[in-house]
C-alpha cells in the first residue's frame, strides 16, 4: 500500500460538499464547489486527488471525485480520466457516478 498523504487544506470541507452532491444525485461544477468551500477552481486538484486516493481507492469506494464536472462540458477534467483504464472512459465515468449515487456516504469522513 503506498504512503498517506498529507491532507491538503479544504479537503474536509470539499468532501463534504461532494457527499452533499451524491445526496442530491447531482453533479458540481470545479467553480461552484470552489465557491462553496471559499476558494478557487483551480486550488481544486489537491483536495480532489487526496479524496480519490484516501477515501475513495484506499478503502474501495467508488470514486466520489466523479461529480465534479468542468462548466462547458459537463465531464470531468482530463485529469480526472488520467488513471482510468477503460475502453470507453465516458461510459465508465457515467457508470461510476450511478455507483457515487447509490453509495451510502453518511459515515465517511477524513481520518487523520
Amino acid at each position: 500500500m503506498s504512503k498517506r498523504q498529507t491532507r491538503p487544506i479544504r479537503a474536509v470541507a470539499v468532501l463534504e460538499q461532494l457527499k452533499r452532491c451524491a445526496r442530491e444525485q447531482r453533479t458540481i461544477t470545479y467553480g461552484d464547489l470552489a465557491i462553496a468551500v471559499y476558494s478557487h477552481p483551480q486550488a481544486m486538484g489537491k483536495p480532489l486527488v487526496y479524496i480519490r486516493d484516501e477515501v475513495c481507492n484506499r478503502y474501495v469506494r467508488p470514486r466520489l471525485d466523479a461529480l465534479v464536472v468542468q462548466q462547458k462540458s459537463r465531464i470531468p477534467s482530463d485529469g480526472f480520466f488520467s488513471d482510468v483504464n477503460a475502453d470507453d472512459p465516458i461510459v465508465w465515468w457515467l457508470d461510476m457516478i450511478q455507483q457515487v449515487f447509490s453509495y451510502d456516504w453518511s459515515d465517511v469522513e477524513l481520518g487523520d
